[in-house]
């Protein structure tokens, strides 16, 4: 794994810095000029959100260039020897809503690794990452917009081609033209989980998400990262998803969405059909797991390849005895041999939010 050797017009020297949410390397233009350069990394690039306050704070910049529409955005600026790089670290913070001197906020970037950004970029194409922390990926040849085909993939509504709903056998389409994201451990499956499909099996690799505003932590697939994208009307929203894939990032891996909210009222039957509105799945999928649970599974073709598509929408008592007033919906898209992944998660944030 190497850092890039380029980024747009700039040669790539060194790592100047890093934040959770990207880097700051030491270039230097055509005439050898210094430059300094800050990078989105690839859990960030995947947020929309996060790229439009990319822009919008990077605009602030005396910039020379940028591109944040590339795969993972950048910035760049003049920079003389031993001076802070100190606004491009901000502009990291501020597009990533970072807000490390918050008491009690939680992280706004939880990667699967500890600690912070690890020193590799490039990962090896569609191999397993190594055992030691990965990186986030930065490309040597920036300039193809990704991210709205990543963002369509993992959240918005695909073209269905035959519907699923419930954790019953599935007859799975062929597998996708480009190679699957790799699994994240080869340990055997666990046993059936409450909602629909298997647990982790013994010795798989999770993560432990303590995610803000969650009023709960759970275990991730251990090649999952996580990215704070509150929106209304969830009162803590994040993205999640396998960073071991492809690259550049396509959006061909799982991933999706996890988010919390109180319940306006009661979280009656007529309630939670109103909450379940806000997931991209249609009214007749969703099969009744047990009194509180949701689930439903749609399989779809997007830009002409396979994917599917696991939801759950739960409600649960904030306090112990109590109603249930609280809502967990995940949403999760991915191609068809990360059904299980998928499954292991929602089972995993629903026995968490019992």
């Amino acid at each position: 794994m190497t850092d890039p050797r380029l980024l747009g017009p700039f040669q790539v020297r060194a790592r100047l810095a890093e934040r959770e949410a990207g880097v700051v390397f030491l270039g230097a233009d055509g005439t050898g000029a210094p430059v300094a350069i800050a990078v989105l990394g690839a859990a960030a690039a995947n947020d929309p959100a996060v790229r439009e306050r990319f822009a919008a704070e990077s605009a602030r910049l005396d910039l020379l260039d940028s591109a944040p529409n590339a795969p993972l955005g950048w910035a760049a600026v003049r920079h003389d020897p031993g001076a802070s790089v100190g606004p491009l670290l901000d502009l990291l913070a501020a597009a990533a809503l970072t807000s490390p001197d918050a008491p009690g906020a939680g992280p706004a970037f939880a990667p699967h690794w500890s600690g912070g950004p690890d020193r590799g970029l490039v990962p090896p194409p569609f191999h397993p990452p190594p055992e030691a922390p990965r990186g986030m990926p930065v490309p040597a040849i920036v300039g193809v917009t990704v991210v709205g085909v990543v963002a369509l993939f993992l959240l918005g509504v695909f073209a269905a081609r035959s519907i699923v709903s419930g954790g019953g056998p599935v007859a799975l389409p062929t597998a996708p033209s480009s190679p699957p994201s790799p699994s994240p451990t080869p340990a055997k499956d666990g046993p059936p989980g409450p909602v629909a499909g298997p647990t982790y099996g013994e010795g798989e690799k999770k993560y432990r998400m303590k995610l803000g505003g969650f009023p709960f932590a759970f275990d991730a697939p251990g090649t999952w990262g996580c990215m704070r994208s509150d929106r209304k009307p969830y009162d803590s929203r994040w993205i999640c998803r396998d960073e071991g894939g492809t690259f550049p990032p396509t959006g061909r891996g799982a991933g999706g969405m996890v988010a919390v909210r109180r319940c306006p009222g009661p979280c009656d039957e007529k309630q939670r059909r109103t909450l379940r509105k806000d997931i991209a799945v249609d009214d007749e999928d969703w099969k009744r797991i047990d009194d509180t649970t949701m689930y439903a599974e749609v399989e779809g073709e997007l830009d002409g390849e396979q994917a599917i598509r696991v939801a759950m929408s739960h409600v649960f008592p904030s306090k112990r005895g109590g109603k249930p007033d609280t809502a967990v919906d995940v949403q999760l898209t991915g191609p068809p041999d990360e059904r299980k992944t998928m499954q292991k998660l929602v089972n995993e944030i629903r026995a968490r939010a019992s």
